[in-house]
């Protein structure tokens, strides 16, 4: 039989053992789970992020009205494609929508900023495959 020193061993699984789950603590500042529904929990945070920026496009009253609402139209197109799975139709209502949001950013930098947070989902899209 081998000998194993379990008190220096970070993790440590018997033969035939298998893991469901790892959750990993605070990582970059959010917290990373890697198992069977990361994916999904991936996707739901990435719908309701999408849900916060289309209430943060409505609320920018200074903004012009036809660009503010196409930006809104298209992260609400968006959210449709995430809930049905289509990552490739998300991608473009994403990118559509920041195109909107950097028009309107040249005169309000709020918008900028929030053509900027898109940009950031785009990317995190990828992740989900």
């Amino acid at each position: 039989m081998v000998q194993r020193d379990l008190e220096s061993a970070g993790i440590y699984m018997e033969q035939g053992a298998s893991i469901k789950s790892v959750s990993v603590g605070n990582l970059a500042g959010r917290d990373l789970t890697i198992g069977a529904d990361a994916g999904v929990d991936e996707r739901q945070r990435l719908l309701a992020e999408i849900e916060e920026l289309r209430a943060q496009v409505a609320a920018l009253a200074e903004a012009n009205p036809g660009l503010r609402d196409d930006a809104h139209d298209e992260l609400s197109k968006a959210k449709t494609a995430g809930e049905q799975g289509d990552t490739n139709r998300l991608v473009e209502k994403l990118e559509a929508a920041r195109g909107y949001l950097e028009r309107l950013g040249k005169d309000l930098p709020s918008a900028l900023a929030l053509a900027g947070t898109v940009a950031t989902l785009v990317q995190r899209v990828a992740g989900l495959g």
